[in-house]
């Protein structure tokens, strides 16, 4: 598997980010609910992704991109199916301040359980029609990218689902395109934690919460191990070509944002954040 073919006009490539917003993303941590965080670091996430796609006056076809949130139900918060649609939906002005309502009532809004078996089966459906459209085009297909971002473990009734949510997971990266498979991301915040950080194993913990999240995450790509490595946060964490894309019990928001601006460069884009690391120019 390569992953060398890097997104641009010629061959865009497809990004999903799915978000946890079952109940227990509403608790606050030093009066900011759990959500909101997670909404600000979105938010500036796609502020460095609109500036990366401008060319002056021209946007550049660098990516489309899917936001899939989920509780009990599985939904769609956003689809844009090239970067003008992207950059129209950032420019929205219903969304000054936000990109998505997450008070009561709004699509956003963190309630009930968690699962995510569905939503990774939402991610996975997402894709083969992205990829289907794209073959249909004869264009050629950088391998997609998913980012998971959570605080706790896959939930369903009255019982945890570790078992259901791993093999929609392992389904899901098992789709496969000339340029590798589907790369799957995970990252359990959890502000409050008092557990310690895991970085990017290249071995499975024992931990339940943190053992699942390896297992459902892909080998990180071969040109992002650098990179990685060059995360200040990140140092004093073993960091190798068998590493995973995973990282457990983040409290930071910083190096949240980082992950996923780090996760979101697989396919050449970079960010403000990835930037002053190594970038990875487009070819």
């Amino acid at each position: 598997m390569s992953y060398e073919l890097h997104w641009n006009p010629k061959h865009p490539g497809h990004i999903v980010y799915m978000l946890d917003l079952s109940g227990s993303m509403g608790r606050k941590i030093n009066d900011t609910r759990l959500v909101d965080t997670v909404m600000e670091v979105m938010q500036k996430l796609f502020r460095s992704l609109k500036n990366e796609i401008m060319n002056g006056d021209e946007i550049l076809d660098l990516f489309s991109a899917t936001v899939i949130g989920y509780n009990s139900d599985v939904f769609t918060l956003m689809e844009c199916k090239t970067a003008k649609e992207f950059n129209k939906f950032f420019n929205d002005s219903r969304r000054r301040g936000y990109i998505f309502n997450t008070q009561q009532g709004g699509e956003a809004e963190p309630k009930w359980q968690t699962y995510m078996s569905d939503a990774f089966d939402a991610a996975a459906k997402d894709i083969n029609t992205w990829l289907s459209t794209q073959r249909a085009k004869g264009i050629q297909t950088p391998a997609p990218v998913v980012i998971n971002i959570t605080d706790g473990d896959p939930y369903e009734g009255s019982e945890f689902t570790h078992s259901k949510a791993l093999a929609a997971a392992n389904r899901l990266k098992a789709i496969s395109t000339p340029d590798g498979n589907v790369v799957v991301y995970n990252i359990h915040f959890s502000p409050d934690t008092t557990a310690s950080k895991m970085v990017l194993p290249d071995t499975a913990p024992s931990n339940i919460t943190s053992k699942f999240l390896f297992e459902a995450s892909s080998i990180i790509p071969p040109e992002l191990v650098k990179t990685a490595q060059n995360v200040d946060a990140w140092k004093g964490h073993r960091i190798t070509s068998n590493s995973r894309a995973m990282i457990s019990n983040e409290t930071h928001t910083d190096s949240l944002l980082m992950f996923i601006s780090w996760g979101t460069s697989t396919g050449g884009v970079t960010t403000d954040m990835v930037r002053q690391l190594e970038p990875i120019k487009p070819k």
